[in-house]
């Protein structure tokens, strides 16, 4: 509040203009001052018995109160600190505020006025009996109006409407807008003041309210509620008053709830279903200092009803309300596939549009079977739409009558997708699911509930398992979820009872027996059950294992070969049996493989599909030592350390040892160091992969060296011919050799003067060979820095399983004679030497190729044909490459046509190399070297 000064004294005088919007600056001067005295009486008709109290509030504080009056006259005066109203263009805005008597008369009328100025004093100084509003330079001033007169609330008609909405200024928590009917006090609400109530059978818990102190009271609900889900909100607080004092009473309100929230100026993307309702929410105002929020905002609303793309036709003119900022739109009303919602402005102008378009909601339910008994587990389905985090209604429905048996609510997902389970009851049932935002509802086909004879079937009459592998035990479950499974006997040192659940409810459980660790150490060791794949269900459960034998010590060696009966009872009856049984295991022998720089050998697929059979490995690629053993992964996981003399070698009597096989003269052979190596167990194959690092101690493989791979079982090892630490035990192991060599590669269709003419063709083939693991991504290179022309293309193309690769250039535009030179290149380094050559016109003759000398399928393996000759012709598919995964089926060269070439990891480099010791079947597919005893 200021005053504008009409008489350039310095001090107000009469005549000067009190302004209490906002000052104004230039001439006439806007001056400073302070507040000392303000005086106030009702002319309205209310008796001053039934006020309580005034107070004079300053920017929303409250600086002076009184609760007496004199002759209908209240007197406010601040503290000497207080009612300073400073220079500048920011407004000081005063109020006056009254707090009415609970007996208040109802319809009672409050209209507060400045008195009109009586100074009986001197000096324009406030003195008692004074009246009027008092400076501490100005004169005084008075006689001046408030604003609508205000009737004194009903407290029995106080009351509010409701709407639940997504809040965007709370991340998009659910929130209830109340807008009552009068000034809500903000010191009584409290969320203990509000109870909500949702279709769920749980009230939602209000973890924040504001109240603005405007007759608006946003309750911001916990993050699991939906809008589509609040019905209603109980005022439970005996406290809970509007600002004249009089006590709201207690109530129940219905909740008018929507799905989405449309708010002004806001650009998010919508995505709004046919049948939701939406909140349309005005913002609080332009942000300035003194803004007003922007209550009863006129909102424009307009359709697509033609799907013609032109928003065009008037839907509805509204409004949010006197002490609201939300409005309504309901998608239900309409068919319109889209939605143009117009805010007024400030000025009253068309303000922020914003637009919204309509699809269709797709609600799918799926029953988890359909023949099932009341002893089988829940009844359960799976819920997906094409929208997430929505509450949807799920109904146990009697099929014939459509009688609700039962009723849950449930919240998707972000991804739209969720789970509802019912109790059992013998009849046939369906689910019907209701989206609650839209009102689509589907069912699932009729479940036929029987009265259920629970029992347990084994999947096989016989399972049989090498010693020392993990055992899987397949068991069916009909009418129960619970399973007892005895394996063994008293008459053969090992019997135990594993009690199982099927929690996932498909009827399945796998029982693993690891034939290795079973009987040994406490009961139930070695005995688990896998996990299932749909990592959404609940993985079934060991919850109790019993052992009548052996001895609490439990056996020193694992189960030996031998029948081992299986049982399997439901509550105490003996339901099916079959049989267990363990036979020897093998080291039947060892290859040699090699697989591409680049690729990844995480798991045995991988070793399938990038491998290929050699005994020499170019330096840089990977070598793949297979080993055929089975029985091993009892006792071997993927954090075993294979090295030799390791603590865990120790223990299990298996190790891996890689040695040179042609150490230099007087030098000991060094071996390579496997502390580091990653293991992967692969049950299925009876397999297991080691991947060893490049360098052995301190040195990086080198061309020219070749190394002995063994996998042993020594003395100490309970699987060794004479058993562990007997005299007559023999260690047994699988041996291969690899070989390195230098990269190297050269091209086919050279002539005599080692050049590599190219034909003028949209399609000019270079091919060649090399040692490099086929599969391997091979960069062909053709440059010319011709002083007519200069030009540069790749092609880049993977090797084949025979160790040949070709690509192909475009030479169609350039002239005879034209001079370039050509490369190929792998892993980042030469591959050929640098080749020249020149484009011509004719097909070429070109010399036989000359082998590279280097061994096995590498360089230079099909160039001895006399009759070799490469003339144009249809070229393999150029550079780009796909991201998808490689099939497991074709070649190395279609598998590796898939890989990334940016995938290959830094460490990959010439005179480094990989290599991966390979123990499975896989590897006896590729030939063996046979099995051999060892005697150190």
């Amino acid at each position: 509040m200021s005053y504008v000064e009409g008489s350039e004294d310095g001090k107000y005088t009469e005549g000067d203009t009190i302004y209490t919007e906002k000052d104004v600056s230039g001439s006439p001067k806007t001056l400073g001052d302070r507040l000392t005295a303000l005086t106030v009486q009702n002319r309205g008709t209310l008796s001053a018995d039934a006020i309580e109290s005034v107070s004079l509030h300053q920017d929303g504080s409250r600086i002076a109160s009184t609760t007496t009056s004199h002759d209908g006259v209240w007197t406010l005066e601040p503290g000497p600190d207080e009612g300073v109203i400073p220079t500048g263009d920011a407004a000081t805005n005063l109020s006056v505020t009254a707090t009415l008597s609970p007996d208040a008369p109802t319809d009672a009328t409050l209209d507060f006025e400045i008195s009109p100025v009586e100074d009986d004093g001197l000096g324009d100084e406030f003195d008692t009996g004074d009246r009027g509003m008092f400076f501490a330079d100005g004169s005084p001033v008075g006689g001046i109006d408030s604003g609508p007169t205000y009737a004194v609330a009903d407290p029995a008609a106080i009351t509010a409407d409701a709407t639940a909405f997504q809040n965007p200024d709370r991340d998009g928590a659910t929130a209830v807008e109340l807008a009552f009917t009068d000034a809500i006090d903000p010191e009584t609400t409290t969320p203990d003041a509000f109870a909500v109530e949702t279709v769920a059978e749980e009230p939602a818990n209000v973890t924040e309210v504001v109240d603005d102190g405007d007759g608006r009271v946003v309750l911001v609900m916990e993050s699991s509620v939906s809008p589509s889900a609040v019905e209603s909100v109980s005022l439970a607080s005996d406290e809970l008053a509007v600002k004249s004092g009089a006590a709201v009473p207690e109530q129940t309100l219905a909740v008018e709830s929507t799905s989405v929230t449309v708010a002004e100026a806001d650009e998010r993307p919508h995505v709004v279903y046919q049948g939701e309702r939406v909140a349309v929410l005005a913002n609080e105002g332009g942000g300035g200092e003194n803004d007003v929020p922007n209550r009863d905002e006129s909102v424009r609303i307009e359709a697509d009803t033609t799907d013609d793309g032109d928003v065009d036709e008037l839907w509805g003119l509204t409004s949010t309300g006197e002490s609201s900022l939300l409005t309504g739109l309901d998608t239900n009303e309409s068919n319109a596939s889209a939605y143009r919602v117009t805010f007024q402005s400030e000025d009253g102008d068309e303000g922020e549009t914003v637009r919204v378009p309509v699809e269709e909601l797709s609600l799918s339910v799926t029953a988890n079977r359909t023949n099932t008994t009341d002893v089988a587990g829940p009844i359960g389905a799976t819920v997906s739409a094409s929208g997430g985090d929505r509450a949807i209604r799920a109904e146990l429905l009697e099929a014939d009558n459509q009688t609700v048996l039962d009723s849950q609510t449930v919240t998707l997902d972000s991804e739209g997708d969720g789970v509802v389970e019912f109790e059992p009851r013998v009849a046939n049932v369906s689910i019907r699911v209701t989206d609650l935002g839209t009102g689509v509802t589907n069912r699932t086909e009729t479940v036929a509930v029987r009265k259920g004879y629970p029992g347990a079937s084994f999947d096989r009459s016989v399972f049989e398992e090498e010693r020392g592998d993990v055992a899987a035990i397949g068991i069916r479950l009909v009418d129960t979820e619970n399973a007892t499974v005895s394996i063994g006997s008293e008459a053969v040192n090992y019997h135990e009872r594993i009690a199982v659940v099927d929690r996932d409810g498909n009827g399945h459980a796998d029982l693993q027996v690891n034939t290795h660790r079973a009987g040994a150490g406490a009961p139930g060791r070695g005995i688990g059950l896998a996990g299932n794949e749909n990592h959404s269900l609940p993985n079934d459960r060991v919850v109790d294992v019993r052992r009548t034998a052996p001895a609490a010590k439990g056996l020193s060696d694992p189960l030996e070969t031998g029948n081992y009966t299986l049982e399997a009872t439901v509550d105490g009856e003996v339901t099916d049996v079959a049989l267990l049984r363990i036979v020897e295991r093998s080291t039947a022998g060892a290859s040699t493989l090699v697989a591409p720089a680049g690729v990844d050998l995480d798991d045995p697929e991988d070793i399938e599909n990038w491998t290929t059979p050699r005994e020499t490995v170019a330096v840089g690629d990977q070598a793949v030592i297979a080993v055929d053993a089975t029985g091993i992964d009892g006792f071997l996981n993927d954090s075993t350390d294979l090295r030799r003399g390791s603590a865990a070698a120790a223990r299990t009597g298996a190790y891996v040892d890689i040695r040179r096989a042609n150490p230099p003269q007087n030098q000991p052979a060094r071996g390579l160091n496997v502390s580091n190596a990653s293991t992967l167990v692969d049950g299925e194959r009876d397999g297991l992969y080691v991947v060893v690092p490049s360098e052995g101690g301190p040195y990086a493989i080198e061309d020219g060296e070749e190394f002995d791979a063994a996998f042993v079982l020594n003395e100490s090892s309970p699987y060794v011919p004479g058993g562990s630490g007997s005299d007559d035990s023999e260690p047994e192991s699988a041996e291969t050799v690899v070989a390195f060599e230098a990269p190297d590669g050269r091209f086919t269709g050279l002539d005599e003067n080692e050049t590599l003419d190219l034909q003028a063709t949209a399609n000019a083939t270079i091919a060649g060979e090399t040692n490099v693991a086929p599969g391997t991504t091979v960069t062909i290179t053709v440059r010319s820095d011709d002083d007519n022309v200069t030009f540069q293309q790749s092609d880049e193309e993977v090797v084949s399983d025979d160790g040949t690769f070709d690509g192909s250039v475009d030479l169609e535009d350039y002239q005879e004679g034209t001079e370039y030179t050509v490369v190929a290149t792998a892993n980042d380094d030469e591959l050929t030497a640098v080749r020249t050559g020149s484009v011509v016109e004719e097909p070429i003759t070109v010399a036989p190729a000359k082998d590279t000398g280097s061994s096995g399928q590498s360089a230079g393996g099909g160039g001895d044909d006399p009759e070799d000759e490469v003339t144009t012709a249809e070229p393999t598919t150029t550079s780009t490459q796909p991201t998808t995964e490689p099939d497991s089926g074709g070649s190395v060269e279609e598998r590796a046509a898939t890989f990334v070439t940016e995938d290959v990891p830094e460490f990959i480099r010439t005179q480094e190399t990989n290599i991966v010791i390979v123990l499975g079947i896989v590897a006896f597919l590729y030939g063996l070297l046979g099995l051999r005893r060892l005697t150190r």
